[in-house]
């Protein structure tokens, strides 16, 4: 039997290894509704603590060789850290921002369109079907405090809303 003690030695020690005391946000959450226009699955991708800060995965379809899929960047929030307000204010109509797939980042200009979700953020991106799994997403913001990714089965999400 573990006693106290040991039990906080413990999550202490798995805490850091697990790089929760580092200024790094990994979400967990992601979210499958119905398409916009009641058209197969999307997917909302959670990429703060709070649900705040959101990478929407929309319209995914399948080519011989890739996948073609929509992304979506907004916050929902009243109070927001300082590197979200440019995302949350929503008066650029177009902001260039890394976005990283596993350790591979890569500049994007992503375009203010309206969409189910309020006015929102996308891009687009093709992914090849015979590629390295994908294990995070990460955007990267300017001048962030802290890392906005989501780390998870995200080819068993592409699997459930590419059709």
């Amino acid at each position: 039997m573990i006693g106290r003690a040991h039990k906080a030695i413990l999550c202490f020690s798995l805490a850091m290894l697990t790089g929760l005391w580092s200024k790094q946000s990994c979400a967990a959450n992601v979210y499958l509704h119905k398409g916009e226009g009641g058209a197969g699955l999307d997917a909302e991708l959670q990429l703060g603590e709070a649900d705040q800060f959101n990478l929407a995965l929309i319209g995914c379809r399948n080519f011989a060789r890739s996948q073609r899929v929509q992304l979506g960047l907004y916050v929902r929030a009243d109070k927001l850290p300082a590197e979200l307000e440019r995302v949350g204010n929503r008066k650029d109509e177009e902001l260039t921002l890394y976005l990283c797939i596993n350790e591979t980042c890569e500049e994007r200009t992503w375009k203010l369109l309206e969409s189910g979700t309020g006015d929102t953020y996308f891009t687009t991106a093709s992914f090849l079907k015979t590629r390295q799994v994908i294990k995070s997403i990460r955007v990267i913001l300017p001048k962030e405090a802290r890392k906005y990714e989501y780390r998870g089965d995200i080819d068993g999400i592409l699997k459930k809303i590419c059709r």
